[in-house]
């Protein structure tokens, strides 16, 4: 047994813990902390029982899973009615809502984004906009849940490989 085993296994028990929180808090990247936990395990463990395979496939899990953040806030504003600039306006509001200093931050920033982009860009009237906007937070919410699906399976995927 390697010195710092069970320190590492500390360690990814805490990154685990605190990627699955992330998914909660969203200032917290709770995928790529549940990478760079299993990659600092690695380092410490010769990466036994988790090989690069397996550190691959969780960082496409993990890029999937902001992609799919972006995608389905600017889907949603679309499927709502909003146009290209409702969607980036709902994609930047989005980011700008992460520094919000209250939580819903993110939601209020795509919503707002959305609304402002269809009115100042797309010259829409104020009910399409808000709409859109609307489109925006369900698209958002609906990404809440893909991250939380692919955070959660990421933990039990190293769990599993943890303990077999």
């Amino acid at each position: 047994m390697q010195p710092f085993a069970n320190f590492s296994d500390f360690l990814l028990i805490l990154f685990l813990l605190a990627g699955l929180t992330g998914t909660f808090i969203p200032i917290l990247p709770g995928p790529a902390l549940i990478v760079a936990g299993a990659l600092l395990h690695g380092l410490l463990n010769d990466f036994q029982p988790l090989a690069w395979l397996h550190l691959t496939i969780l960082t496409a899990a993990c890029l999937i899973a902001g992609l799919g953040q972006t995608l389905l806030t600017s889907l949603g504003t679309h499927k709502f009615g909003g146009s290209k600039h409702g969607m980036i306006g709902a994609t930047i509001g989005l980011v700008v809502g992460l520094f919000l200093p209250f939580l819903g931050g993110m939601l209020v920033g795509a919503f707002a984004g959305a609304i402002l982009a269809e009115l100042y860009f797309a010259k829409q009237e104020f009910k399409q906009a808000a709409k859109a906007g609307l489109g925006g937070v369900l698209g958002l919410l609906a990404a809440f849940l893909f991250e939380i699906i692919i955070t959660f399976g990421m933990a039990i995927y190293v769990v599993i490989l943890f303990y077999r």
